[in-house]
């Protein structure tokens, strides 16, 4: 596979420093989608969280589970004044759209469904699965905030353990993204997912050779 991170790839301090990187990138991604959304007081905060949220999550070998899912969607919001912890409490429609979301009441049942789902689910094409769990997830719409970077997590913690670089949703992407999401295409979201990991499987080997190279010169 083109976009596999090969074993040996980083050393531990590299790969501590390029998990910090991935954060970055999910919580404002280069001309990100929701940065201009934002202050620029949120986005300390909100890197904070999704560290710990990161965290948490990649501690836990086997981390699809009701009780993690739930705790890394809290914590991804944590900062966040307004938000409640647990599942949505309310709500019918997708934010900005006519899609609707089951009631409130539902949401932990289909939550759970579809986190079983996600572990027995066979796939020979790994971007396959990840793009129906992130659907599926984002149309359950469990939390009251951070679904899509709740579910993006998942996502990424799967790919990486698998040896397969992230994936990152860029500006330039935006419209063909938000409309997988808004028609829930998963085979159109399927595609972007595999695009923006080889993206990101290119960007990791460049920035290894320059760390590789400035290393090289440093030693003459």
């Amino acid at each position: 596979m083109e976009n596999v991170l090969l074993n040996g790839q980083f050393t531990e301090e590299e790969w501590m420093l390029y998990q910090k990187e991935l954060l970055e990138k999910i919580a404002y991604p280069p001309e990100s989608l929701e940065k201009e959304e934002h202050h620029d007081d949120d986005l300390l905060p909100r890197k904070e969280d999704l560290e710990e949220a990161w965290a948490y999550l990649t501690s836990h070998e086997d981390a699809i589970q009701e009780d993690i899912f739930l705790q890394v969607g809290n914590l991804v919001s944590k900062s966040h004044p307004y938000i409640s912890e647990g599942y949505r409490k309310f709500g019918t429609l997708l934010q900005d759209t006519k899609t609707e979301i089951p009631p409130a009441a539902l949401v932990p049942t289909k939550t759970r469904a579809c986190l079983e789902t996600y572990k027995n689910e066979k796939t020979e094409d790994p971007f396959q699965r990840e793009a129906n769990f992130f659907l599926a997830m984002i149309r359950i719409h469990p939390f009251e905030d951070g679904n899509r970077r709740t579910a993006l997590l998942f996502v990424n913690a799967s790919l990486l353990k698998q040896k397969i670089a992230p994936v990152i949703i860029t500006k330039d992407i935006e419209d063909r993204y938000l409309l997988a999401i808004h028609q829930n295409k998963p085979q159109e979201m399927r595609e972007i997912f595999r695009m923006q990991s080889l993206r990101e499987s290119k960007q990791i080997r460049l920035g290894n050779r320059g760390q590789h190279l400035q290393t090289r010169t440093n030693r003459k």
